[in-house]
């Protein structure tokens, strides 16, 4: 798997201050003659640091390996593909902060990006309309045996890529 998370060329990320070349580091203000697909919600910072992320949070639920894999992982998310084509499930007692985590990088993406896996997932195409370009789903709760379903199978089509048909015209939309 490891071949899939290598370094990406001209990897940009948008912020609302500006744009951040990933291979490189540099950082350029704002343009209006650079268009850009999507921003972040987020203010880059070029000071800013991530200690109480990883140290005190991360730290204390993690190993260095997992904390590593998670970076990676996420890092897909980011940048909007699932490269891997693989799913990240969280697992652990209730208290260890995967909730916690989750809220996290709900805000880091902006919640217009991140869907909620329902129960009644289904090759329906009104439900599949809630997956509409989306970054991260999650389902918070997600009973033990769901990934053993016959429905789950949604789940390949979603991580790679594949074409899905859904009915977006009588999908509501809520303004942010």
């Amino acid at each position: 798997m490891e071949e899939f998370f290598q370094d990406r060329k001209h990897l940009h990320l948008a912020f609302l201050n500006g744009t951040l070349q990933i291979d490189t580091g540099k950082f350029q203000p704002s343009d209006p003659c650079r268009p850009v697909k999507e921003t972040l919600p987020l203010t880059y910072d070029s000071e800013a640091e991530c200690d109480v992320f990883l140290g005190s949070f991360l730290a204390h639920i993690l190993d260095a390996a997992d904390i590593d894999i998670l970076q990676r992982y996420l890092s897909q998310i980011l940048e909007g593909i699932n490269h891997s084509q693989t799913i990240l499930v969280l697992t652990g007692d209730a208290g260890w902060g995967k909730s916690s985590l989750l809220k996290i990088l709900g805000t880091m993406l902006g919640w217009k990006n991140v869907g909620i896996i329902r129960e009644q997932l289904s090759r329906d195409e009104f439900e599949l309309a809630h997956y509409a370009n989306k970054h991260l789903l999650l389902h918070p709760d997600l009973p033990t045996d769901f990934l053993d379903r016959k429905e789950a199978s949604i789940f390949k089509q979603l991580v790679g890529g594949d074409p899905l048909w859904a009915n977006v015209n009588s999908f509501r939309v809520f303004p942010e």
